[in-house]
């Protein structure tokens, strides 16, 4: 694709941000280009897609002196063209809660002459896209009431490829794209489309560029161990001995033990509720500790007061006397509790969380011993299923709820728990209510106009 663009015929315009629209452009473009490729000649259908998880269907007809365009989606009107003055026609367009999206405007000769769209206020655009000489001019509404205008220059856009990935990972999403006779373009300030040409030249000439390059780092031998579930003993490697530690007494906090062996000897420790430090030198093969003897080659590490009627076993690394890295944490059925990353004694990284039946309660991220980042997470008593983010132990973010038998409930923004902005409910595969959330009340398809739950 040339670096300098002639466009003479713009198929279809669109602007990111800008309204919640139909996304009808793609499909506007392929039949404006039909059209103008085809010689003039009428082109006329019925195409039914499937929109934002909506059925809608489009009938159109374009040809010399006539425009008709309408999309539908059951009794809702999302896109229709009026004619007005001149012999010109407007294409009005609506998002699904039925609020004002944009305006294009055709001259006679079916030639896009402007996109205006609106942001909440139906009597003034927020923006407006006007076709000029080979390029397109930008008008912005300020907060003042006036209009601030930016020339937009086209440059090639080639989407869904590497190296439109690359230009744009350092040059930034542009705003403004475009179906044109031209190719696909991107419209943007001088400056901007400067930078973009010197990167797509830079690929160009050095296309290794796109190579994914991998930091060598040196070759480390891993040795794993198994870590049964059951309590079992695991027997040492051939060779070796295995190091035996000893339980702390029943009782005492979940800072952990610290074990080292030095040269046969090992030291275990544990720190008391007053704060104080117990413990005992021994040398190798010594039965020397704090508390009660568990036989194996493999033993927890630190038992865990958690109730008064029962405690927790954990084994894995400690550090200073704390749960650090990957460790696991076994219930007093032997079943396992926890098992994941640690750091300074609380949950923290990649784990997985049981019931006390066996069952995965929620596996995910964890900070500070709470539910944190992306997760999965399991109802106890329905069989329910959440994939989403959390944050301070709870949902937040954007997540899908599903039922125990895999079906759809719910899919948008979450906060505290509660569905909370954006977001649609499902019932059976369908759609029962698309719009806003608050608090876990539905406020409706458009929100309150601005309310919290769209902010």
């Amino acid at each position: 694709m040339p670096e300098e663009m002639k466009i003479n015929e713009y198929y279809a315009v669109a602007c990111a941000g800008c309204g919640d629209g139909c996304g009808a452009d793609s499909l506007l473009g392929e039949v404006r280009r039909s059209f103008f490729t085809g010689g003039g000649k009428t082109v006329r259908g019925s195409v039914s897609s499937m929109v934002d998880g909506r059925a809608v269907r489009t009938k159109y007809r374009i040809g010399t002196k006539c425009f008709r365009w309408k999309s539908t989606c059951g009794k809702l009107t999302l896109e229709e063209v009026f004619p007005i003055k001149d012999g010109f026609y407007r294409l009005v367009a609506h998002g699904f809660s039925g609020r004002l999206f944009s305006a294009q405007t055709y001259d006679r000769a079916m030639h896009w002459l402007q996109t205006a769209f609106y942001d909440g206020d139906a009597a003034c655009p927020s923006l407006i896209l006007r076709r000029s000489e080979n390029c397109m001019v930008r008008l912005r509404r300020t907060p003042e009431g006036t209009w601030e205008r930016t020339l937009l220059l086209p440059c090639p856009w080639e989407p869904a490829t590497a190296a439109q990935s690359r230009i744009n990972a350092k040059a930034g999403v542009p705003e403004v794209v475009a179906q044109t006779d031209a190719g696909a373009a991107c419209f943007c300030t001088a400056e901007a489309r400067k930078l973009r040409l010197k990167l797509r030249a830079e690929l160009r000439e050095d296309p290794a560029m796109l190579r994914p390059a991998w930091a060598s780092v040196p070759y480390e031998k891993l040795e794993f161990k198994v870590m049964p579930n059951d309590g079992t003993a695991v027997k040492a490697p051939a060779g070796k001995s295995a190091a035996k530690v000893k339980t702390a007494k029943q009782g005492a906090p979940a800072q952990g033990l610290k074990t080292e062996n030095r040269n046969g000897r090992y030291y275990v420790a544990a720190k008391g509720l007053s704060g104080g430090v117990k413990g005992a030198f021994g040398k190798g093969g010594e039965e020397t500790g704090v508390g009660g003897e568990q036989s194996g080659g493999l033993i927890s590490a630190k038992r865990i007061v958690a109730t008064s009627i029962g405690s927790y076993i954990y084994f894995g690394r400690l550090l200073n006397g704390m749960r650090e890295g990957y460790g696991r944490t076994q219930a007093p059925n032997g079943r396992t509790a926890y098992e994941g990353g640690y750091s300074a004694g609380k949950r923290d990284g990649f784990g997985v969380y049981y019931y006390k039946s066996g069952k995965i309660c929620y596996v995910g991220g964890w900070k500070q011993d709470l539910r944190h980042g992306f997760g999965v997470a399991f109802g106890a008593k329905d069989g329910s299923l959440f994939v989403g983010h959390w944050k301070g132990g709870c949902a937040t973010g954007e997540g899908t709820e599903f039922s125990a038998g895999g079906s759809l409930l719910y899919t948008g923004g979450w906060k505290d728990g509660l569905r909370h902005g954006r977001g649609t409910e499902y019932n059976g595969g369908r759609i029962v209510r698309s719009g806003f959330w608050e608090n876990g009340k539905f406020l409706g398809v458009s929100g309150g106009g601005g309310s919290a739950a769209e902010k």
